[in-house]
């Protein structure tokens, strides 16, 4: 059997309980691998598994009480997306039913920014696929709600395609 195991000095040894021998693997000197015997092993990816439990916070636009409340719920995400991406420089890119909200003082706000993406983002860092102007590599968005543009000519997610979604909803 073999463990491994950190001292303080920041390196990681691997130890043969068998034979009672144990070697370094420096991984923390930038190598990606270590040998156990004859065994090629792979750095362990450290991951911290989260979880943000709350309470609801308003209801969804198709539970409106009437047309004023619909209209203003509306406008108000249509606001708070524009201050999004004026401000912050982030597009939406899933505009839906299911992702505006009515708070409890009737005003409208978006949620669910999982498929945002940041026109600030440096553009050096990026992966091939986030680099190609000429296509996108996946689709995101409610499909119903989806600007006919991306659907059809694979465009590049404008705040124009989000507008276009806010247009769905509303119809």
């Amino acid at each position: 059997m073999t463990a491994a195991r950190k001292n303080s000095s920041n390196e990681n040894y691997t130890s043969d309980r068998s034979s009672g021998k144990s070697k370094s693997s420096g991984f923390f000197k930038g190598q990606k691998f270590h040998f156990v015997g004859k065994a090629q092993l792979r750095e362990p990816e450290y991951r911290i598994h989260t979880r943000l439990i709350t309470s609801t916070c308003g209801k969804p636009i198709y539970r409106f009480n009437d047309q004023v409340e619909l209209l203003t719920a509306l406008y108000d995400a249509i606001e708070g997306h524009h201050n999004l991406f004026r401000i912050a420089n982030i597009l939406h890119g899933d505009i839906s039913l299911y992702n505006i909200m009515i708070g409890a003082d009737g005003r409208g706000f978006i949620i669910n920014l999982d498929y945002s993406i940041d026109l600030g983002f440096d553009q050096s860092s990026a992966t091939e696929c986030d680099q190609k102007k000429d296509a996108p590599c996946h689709k995101t968005g409610t499909l119903p709600f989806m600007a006919i543009a991306i659907l059809n000519y694979n465009a590049e997610h404008t705040f124009q395609h989000d507008l276009e979604s806010f247009f769905y909803v509303l119809c």
